[in-house]
């Protein structure tokens, strides 16, 4: 378990390109995501060093969170979700694919290093 103070995170233009959220080991203690979009979003996330380390569509996501049209989706991790890597990100249409949504999502989130 990561014992670092939390590092506050906020993307206000998720979409479907790989982001990068830390670049070393971490924890995701909290994630919440606004969809402005009027269909489903999903947010992708990945155990990844960097964003060139994933291929949406290809790469397998290590967790993802699903948000309805025009709603916020907020999950809190108490014990931390741990990344050994990195947390890389992206937004898209379905739960692994690469099509973009037709609006930019937005996270918040808090994660600690090691």
């Amino acid at each position: 378990m990561l014992r670092n103070t939390p590092k506050p995170f906020f993307d206000a233009s998720v979409l479907a390109s790989v982001e990068e959220m830390s670049t070393a080991k971490a924890a995701l203690t909290h994630i919440a995501v606004d969809n402005t979009d009027v269909a489903k979003v999903y947010i992708q996330i990945f155990d990844a060093v960097a964003a060139t380390n994933v291929v949406l569509g290809t790469t397998t996501p290590d967790y993802v969170i699903p948000v309805l049209a025009s709603s916020r989706q907020s999950e809190c991790f108490c014990k931390g979700l741990m990344f050994k890597k990195g947390i890389c990100y992206a937004a898209t249409t379905t739960a692994t694919g690469a099509v973009a949504p037709g609006a930019a999502a937005s996270v918040s989130a808090s994660y600690s290093v090691e």
